[in-house]
């Protein structure tokens, strides 16, 4: 057994179904138990060496009204309300745990009477063509289009319970009219005309299954073309999915093959966050499917199973697996900064936690799906123990650099207001003003607006952009103000030290930087900062850098928001500056840095690496090489490229002026550069990162008058470090 599969055996063992959700120090996120996890949990078990006793977790989900089994209980095995519907791959997978069990215990009448049950549930659902979800019953369908993963599921359930052939035959033949004959994968959604559903476009947990299915097909002496439905979807993956900058997979491409923003699908299906992620469990699946057809289809099944098994050992701690990852995207098919929570997913998403309008899953939570996903795939995590992680650097190479004094300034912001008159300045602090709620700040001024833009309710992220600007422009905050502010922020800390987005939401490194940054420079420090301090020393690998969590994965951008607020609570610098040696694994020899290492350069990472040597006392190696880098990624019309070949980025801008700025340096034309933020700003008075386009939040206007203070030479060196 590794390290990674203790949380697997604890909801394997179990004298309940396993809640579905927990967090990075697995406490119950959502205690709720889904009839999909337990029926994994439950074909775990039954296939153990010793013999199962009594009922199985499945049995307490069962409907003696209804038919069939709920698919989600609360505490205390009360149904949930959500748990009425019925979901055709769920059930499926559910019938197949209970008859394996009843046939393992030699339980003939009660097998023979769920395989009745099975077939039964089947034939209503080929009668409503094989509708994703039902009422109880699965008389009524209520939701008419046909999924990939649940017809994936049905196959793969029935072939494991000897039902009749003919039902096989069906659903083998309703999987393969999932298939794009023109990409050559699997399409994850079916209109009941037949025709794909081009906003959901292609999963990877659809097709993974869809291969684990026909792989059992194949064994029970299926004729079918192999090297179509399956040679193919395993290169789509490997050459359409891939994470261009920490490796893995996406968890989904749109019906043009790119993996990109679905706006559509979120906005109006509302079935899905519009951002792709990359989801460790859909690596378990995928791996499951690569190894069944490795002998095969060696050359393509190969590198899927190599990557799968780095990704999972990248994403697991000392217990479980992390949910994975997510990214900001620059543009609809740019992705960028490293981003540990899945933003704008529907309502009622497991695991999910809400700040206003603003729905988002921390993927530095362990689902209990991923830990039994993987636990099915590869028992006890042998395969995963030959796996050795990836190590970077020595915590002497700090050593190499130069030492210079970083010394903390508070005596003024700026020396002077924005003189550039194309920037609305007093319309902009008019917009600011408006963001304020209560004790706190919204990320934009609005009540209950439409589309993804983010209302008023307050969030802490948001504080430390407010708080910037406005001492920047010359309206420091009373004390009165300040007591009011830093109260709300200072009730977001949690038992591990760390604060949340809000009172009461989980800790985050991100978060726990907002709220220590805004305590430094107001001076006030009525929290338990030696909670605080411990909470972000967890944060830190031995290899130096930071993730967003204790134990999840390491980058340049959460590396540099630790560093900033260790030095803001006093922490001495000696007792983390083996950052600096993560961080010099990820600069690369154009004089650019990565978010990890190994990855492309780009300004964000550029400046957040730089903004993390300084801090910690040491000059950055070659800066002229990095000055010259930043300056190349200028355009004509005075923004930046956040990277070489890439967009223009309003965000990637800001990076690259305060990259340039901290290394005593300019653009080559800042004249051009104030005109292109200038022209960025929405007629409310807040800014936008398009042109011409409603406000954004205050992180774009916290973008504009920052980076036009030090284009103008104005803002204080040691407050462009800190207040990033």
């Amino acid at each position: 057994m590794t390290d990674s599969t203790l949380l697997a055996a604890r909801l394997i063992s179990g004298d309940e179904p396993p809640s579905a959700v927990f967090s990075y120090d697995e406490k119950i996120i959502t205690q709720e138990s889904l009839l999909v996890d337990a029926a994994l949990a439950d074909l775990i078990a039954n296939r153990r060496d010793e013999t199962p006793s009594g009922p199985g977790f499945v049995d307490r989900f069962r409907d003696p009204v209804g038919g069939g089994f709920h698919e989600v209980l609360e505490q205390y095995g009360v149904v949930s309300m959500a748990g009425r519907h019925r979901r055709l791959g769920s059930q499926a997978l559910a019938y197949l745990a209970a008859i394996t069990r009843a046939d393992i215990l030699g339980e003939k009448e009660a097998a023979e009477r769920l395989r009745g049950e099975f077939d039964a549930l089947l034939s209503r659902a080929f009668q409503a063509r094989l509708a994703t979800t039902y009422l109880p019953g699965l008389v009524q369908p209520i939701d008419r289009q046909r999924r990939l993963t649940d017809v994936a599921l049905a196959l793969i359930a029935i072939q494991g319970t000897d039902i009749d052939a003919a039902v096989t035959s069906n659903l083998s033949d309703a999987l393969f009219a999932f298939f794009d004959d023109d990409k050559g994968v699997f399409w994850e959604v079916v209109e009941p005309t037949g025709e794909p559903d081009l906003l959901e476009g292609h999963y990877v947990t659809g097709n993974a299954l869809a291969l684990l299915a026909l792989y059992r097909l194949d064994r029970a002496g299926r004729a079918f073309d192999r090297g179509n439905y399956v040679r193919r979807p395993l290169r789509y993956i490997s050459e359409h999915h891939p994470h261009p900058l920490s490796g893995g997979y996406w968890n989904r491409s749109d019906h043009t093959g790119k993996v990109s923003i679905a706006a559509d699908l979120a906005l109006f299906k509302g079935k899905a966050s519009p951002f792709p992620k990359k989801d460790i469990g859909d690596h378990g699946l995928l791996f499951g499917a690569a190894r069944a057809w490795a002998d095969e289809f060696p050359d393509e099944s190969a590198p899927l199973v190599t990557t799968c098994l780095e990704q999972v050992g990248t994403y697991s701690d000392g217990s479980g697996i992390f949910q994975g990852q997510g990214n900001w995207f620059s543009t609809p098919v740019d992705p960028t900064v490293p981003l540990a929570r899945h933003v704008m997913v529907p309502p009622r998403t497991p695991g999910g936690f809400n700040v206003g309008n603003s729905a988002y899953v921390l993927f530095g939570s362990k689902f209990a799906a991923t830990q039994l996903i993987w636990e099915f795939f590869d028992p006890n995590g042998a395969v995963r123990a030959g796996v050795q992680p990836a190590e970077w650097g020595k915590p002497d190479e700090a050593a190499t650099l130069t030492r210079v004094p970083y010394v903390p300034d508070l005596t003024f912001v700026a020396t002077g207001p924005i003189d550039a008159p194309q920037m609305r300045v007093g319309d902009y602090l008019t917009w600011l003003d408006s963001t304020r709620v209560g004790p706190g700040h919204g990320l934009t001024p609005y009540t209950a607006p439409l589309s993804f833009r983010a209302d008023n309710t307050p969030q802490n992220f948001s504080a430390v952009h407010v708080i910037s600007d406005r001492m920047a422009l010359g309206l420091p905050l009373d004390d009165s103000e300040s007591t009011r502010l830093t109260g709300y922020l200072f009730a977001s800390q949690n038992s591990d030290g760390g604060f949340g987005e809000a009172p009461g939401l989980p800790s985050e490194l991100f978060t726990t930087y907002c709220v220590v940054l805004v305590a430094h420079v107001l001076k006030r420090w009525d929290f338990d900062v030696e909670r605080c301090r411990e909470f972000l020393r967890r944060c830190q690998h031995p290899h130096g850098g930071f993730g967003n969590f204790p134990g999840y994965p390491a980058d340049s951008w959460h590396t540099n928001l630790a560093v900033l607020a260790l030095h803001a609570i006093g922490e001495p610098t000696r007792s983390h500056e083996h950052a600096a040696s993560y961080i010099l694994a990820c600069r690369n020899a154009d004089g650019g840095y990565s978010s990890v290492p190994g990855g492309p350069s780009e300004s964000f990472s550029t400046f957040r690496s730089v903004d993390s040597l300084i801090p910690l006392g040491f000059q950055p190696p070659q800066a002229e090489r990095t000055v010259d880098y930043l300056r190349s990624l200028q355009s004509a019309d005075g923004g930046f490229h956040y990277g070489h070949g890439r967009a223009v980025s309003f965000v990637g801008t800001y990076h690259a002026v305060a990259a340039l700025y901290l290394l005593d340096a300019e653009p080559a034309d800042a004249s051009a550069c104030i005109d292109w933020i200038a022209g960025h700003q929405s007629r409310d008075g807040g800014f936008s990162r398009q042109f011409d386009a409603p406000s954004d939040t205050t992180d774009e206007g916290f973008i504009a008058v920052q980076a036009v203070l030090m284009l103008e030479k104005k803002l204080n060196k040691y407050w462009a470090s800190i207040m990033t």
